[in-house]
């Protein structure tokens, strides 16, 4: 395949992930590439090799301001922030 264009396959080999992996992240991160149809095609889609680069570049960053990127990104989409208090054992009465 074109260099510029990878294949599901070869997105997920990039990334070192699984393809359900990707699928996953489509879902739930509003900021991972997403898929282009081919031209030409009903059904083949591929991603952008230079978009998946920067969303890989973005993830290593902290803002200035102290809030990570994958922090930020959950609050853009409408999540609450989690804590480590909501991760604590309930006390038994």
């Amino acid at each position: 395949m074109n260099g510029e264009f990878l294949s599901d396959t070869e997105s997920a080999k990039l990334l070192g992930k699984s393809r359900s992996w990707l699928y996953d992240q489509e879902r739930r991160d509003p900021t991972f590439p997403r898929k282009v149809r081919i031209p030409g095609s009903d059904f083949s889609t591929v991603r952008r090799r230079s978009e998946l680069l920067a969303w890989i570049d973005s993830l290593s960053r902290v803002e200035q301001d102290g809030i990570d990127v994958v922090t930020k990104r959950r609050i853009a989409a409408g999540e609450k922030e989690t804590t480590q208090s909501n991760f604590a054992p309930k006390a038994h009465s």
